[in-house]
């Protein structure tokens, strides 16, 4: 199977993204405490493997965590936003994001202009996940107000939602403030990466169906396996539905833990609340995946253990599963191509088909002297706006397509 043909699988066949968590607190990687090097090389082996993104926790520091014993150590961890950055500078094809990003932290309108600027450097790969916060030692130990967090959490999301979808906030609220506040230069996307609020309470799902283009939730004891998860999804419909709002329209993704050789321990960083794992073999993980999938669940983050090179490394297996799924046949009115010359905004042209792009183009018309085509883009590509392709048919004559936006001058 060549390379186009194999993208061609992926893009049609996978039911749902699948991506995994990077170890960022200290002792998170098998007992060890990853440096930058190992962060790299388990992010580019993610991309090797056919992951659709990677995710990384935005914490300061776990005290006092349920998880933590009276006599143990304090655990910190890798400041989400520099290590986003750098991940965004070092891979080329999957999504980033934070799982999730505390408002509390940062300034909102500060945290807006980060997030652009990591998605420009990523060529806009990041998915904006946002949340409330809820471990209130670390909000101690870095002098962060723990009071008020949903109402906060509320005016941070008007701001952060300003900016970066029309380029201006203004707000006096009770505890932020931005005057004429603009997000210049913009990143590679007009109205920002897409924002992803990652919460079960009922305030926080409904400012979710206000607010958000995407939801997440996070396993835990009881609410993990996909039958356990229906009466939570059922909670975002019903939010949707008092704000008004399509549930159809809301995109879903769910953290996982999937225990890959067996010994997890009863609970950590990773698995707060002591839920039972999921295992099994590649098949059988691939069938649950395909659960979450029947659900409307688009993307799964997956938490291994250990998180390690090997966690990811029998992780993998799951996805070619996955992508033998249960796709129906290609229409025979389709027309399978091959590129020639891609051209993509904001990117480099890119000559020919290359492993890590995944994107792959369809035609859907019938008359011989035009193929109107329908840009697929695959892992970690979502957003990306194809300008203009120039193809050969695999049978038959060569086709033009136009894309999304104008030819460039000078194309052939």
């Amino acid at each position: 199977m060549s390379e186009l043909e194999r993208g061609i699988a992926m893009a049609t066949r996978r039911p749902l993204k699948v991506g995994v968590g990077l170890p960022d607190a200290e002792g998170a990687m098998g007992g060890r405490t990853a440096r930058w090097a190992d962060l790299i090389a388990m992010a580019r082996l993610a991309e090797d493997a056919n992951f659709d993104s990677v995710w990384n926790q935005d914490h300061l520091l776990f005290r006092h965590a349920p998880w933590q014993g009276p006599d143990d150590p304090d655990e910190g961890i890798w400041e989400c936003w520099s290590v986003l950055a750098a991940l965004a500078a070092v891979t080329t094809r999957v999504e980033l994001g934070p799982l999730v990003s505390c408002t509390s932290f940062r300034n909102p309108a500060l945290l807006a202009k980060i997030a652009d600027t990591v998605d420009e450097i990523s060529g806009g790969r990041l998915v904006l996940g946002l949340s409330a916060g809820w471990h209130e030692p670390e909000y101690d130990a870095f002098g962060y107000p723990f009071d008020h967090r949903v109402s906060r959490f509320e005016e941070a999301l008007r701001i952060v939602g300003g900016l970066l979808r029309d380029g201006r906030a203004d707000l006096a609220g009770t505890y932020s403030v931005v005057r004429d506040a603009e997000l210049r230069p913009r990143g590679p996307r007009r109205h920002g990466p897409p924002m992803m609020v990652g919460t079960t309470g009922e305030r926080m799902l409904r400012l979710t169906a206000w607010y958000a283009d995407g939801w997440n939730g996070y396993f835990r004891r009881g609410a993990h396996r996909p039958a356990e998860i229906e009466p939570l999804l059922r909670r975002v419909d019903a939010a949707c539905a008092a704000e008004g709002r399509d549930p159809a329209s809301l995109e879903r993704s769910f953290a996982v833990y999937v225990d890959t050789v067996g010994d997890a321990p009863a609970s950590d960083s990773v698995n707060v609340s002591g839920a039972e794992p999921l295992r099994g073999s590649a098949e059988e993980l691939a069938a649950l995946f395909r659960g979450y999938a029947d659900l409307g669940i688009g993307h799964l983050q997956v938490l291994t253990h250990p998180m390690t090179a090997e966690g990811i490394e029998r992780l993998a297996p799951v996805l070619e599963y996955l992508d033998r799924g249960r796709a129906a046949p290609l229409a025979s009115t389709t027309k399978l191509v091959r590129f020639k010359h891609v051209a993509w905004e904001g990117l480099p042209k890119g000559k020919g088909w290359t492993r890590s792009s995944r994107l792959v183009l369809f035609g859907f018309d019938n008359a011989p002297d035009r193929l109107e085509s329908k840009p697929w883009v695959g892992p970690g590509l979502a957003e990306l706006r194809l300008r203009w392709i120039d193809v050969a048919a695999m049978h038959g004559p060569p086709y033009q397509v136009t894309g999304r936006g104008q030819r460039p001058k000078g194309g052939r």
